[in-house]
């Protein structure tokens, strides 16, 4: 059976520890916003799927004229007609300046010399003035609902690289954008009424209902309103930073001072008193180093710990007694000892060559003897022992 292999030392455990928390500190929200390291969170993933699917339906709304629908016949014209941005649909699908100039053609032949009189005549030269007029709200709108689009994909792009700087530009034009894009949608609604209601006062013209293609540019609007607020918040989180504003994150420092003033154990965090396996007190520690080692692994629950201002040691579980406990101010310890280089105890052993392995801590070493990588006859010593003897059943490694 295979030797164990060698694991890292205690000093090398202890350090790997104490590196694990420093770049912890290093990478809370504070230190990262003073360096401008952005980092995804719940606000830029509800950017992304928003606006992907906002982009989604200005596309879908450009591509299909069903901004609005009518579904109603009329004598002579039994199709259904359909009005977008660009085309109006009916039994042929033509855009707006050729249905004005359709319509301002008839108005034309049905016209006496230069009088205009007939039912007829009067219904063509009215549908020739209004098919004009909305040939021009169309257009125009559709020219800035284009380039609102062109600023959402802009938009899109600066928030998917998501630095500082390019926060700050989707902050400043998802705003243009979206004044872009609902105007537009507003205009064009508010001109396709007039219309239809010029439209309705010589003749049955039923008004048509909203389309697929204007509830989505709907849709879209609000999307876009929605990110235009979660990127302001974004934009407020990751600030860009300006290196000549020395006070640009005072009141950041001010917050973290308020939490940990100083770090010397007369004004720091609450400080800890732990038993080690042979019964001697160790410490004090500050909170954060003990919910360090607590989450390593560490300390086993049974543990006895108590707090620099506290009297009677008490078993650590799983260590909420030192997680939920207050941090304040204590005062400094004189001679306190210094930090253990290992919490275990820890052994070494004689391996089939003859070569001296380790050190490991005890729970290694135990579980290595529940699975019987170890001889009866393989010599042992703990760390705090001068020679080796043999290691029998395992219950010496404690």
């Amino acid at each position: 059976m295979a030797d164990p292999q060698p694991q890292l030392t205690s000093d090398q455990a202890f350090d790997f520890q104490e590196e694990f928390l420093e770049q912890k500190k290093q990478n809370t929200f504070q230190e990262r916003r003073k360096e401008g390291r952005t980092k995804n969170s719940r606000s830029s993933y509800a950017v992304y799927v928003i606006g992907g699917f906002s982009v989604f339906f200005n596309f879908i709304s450009i591509a299909f004229p069903y901004w609005r629908s009518s579904w109603v016949a009329v004598i002579g014209y039994g199709h259904r007609r359909h009005w977008g941005l660009f085309v109006v649909q009916g039994r042929f699908s033509r855009p707006h300046h050729l249905v004005s100039d359709i319509a301002c053609k008839h108005f034309g032949e049905t016209m006496l010399g230069s009088t205009c009189t007939s039912p007829l005549c009067r219904w063509y030269r009215l549908k020739c003035h209004t098919y004009y007029n909305f040939m021009l709200a169309s257009y125009i709108c559709a020219f800035f609902y284009i380039v609102a689009q062109i600023l959402f994909l802009l938009v899109f792009r600066w928030m998917i690289k998501l630095e500082p700087r390019s926060i700050r530009y989707a902050n400043l034009w998802v705003k243009v954008a979206v004044f872009f894009q609902l105007g537009s949608v507003v205009a064009w609604f508010i001109f396709s009424e007039l219309m239809f209601q010029e439209l309705e006062e010589m003749a049955f013209y039923p008004k048509p209902a909203p389309g697929v293609s204007f509830i989505l540019a709907v849709l879209s609007c609000i999307g876009w309103i929605v990110n235009t607020i979660l990127i302001r918040i974004l934009c407020g989180m990751w600030p860009e930073v300006d290196p000549d504003d020395p006070d640009q994150f005072k009141d950041d420092d001010d917050d973290d001072d308020d939490d940990d003033e100083d770090e010397d154990a007369s004004s720091g965090e609450r400080q800890w008193y732990y038993q080690d396996t042979s019964g001697e007190v160790q410490g004090p520690f500050k909170s954060s180093k003990m919910i360090g080692w607590i989450e390593a692994s560490q300390l086993p629950a049974d543990t006895p710990v108590r707090a620099a201002d506290g009297s009677d040691f008490t078993p650590i579980g799983d260590g909420s007694l030192i997680k939920g406990a207050p941090t304040k101010n204590v005062s400094a310890i004189a001679g306190a000892a210094a930090a253990p280089s290992a919490v275990e105890r820890t052994w070494f052993y004689h391996d089939k060559d003859g070569a001296i392995q380790g050190p490991f801590p005890t729970s290694q070493m135990q579980q290595w003897i529940q699975e019987g990588h170890f001889a009866p006859d393989t010599l042992v010593r703990g760390f705090d022992e001068a020679d080796f003897s043999p290691l029998g059943d395992g219950s010496r490694v404690r």
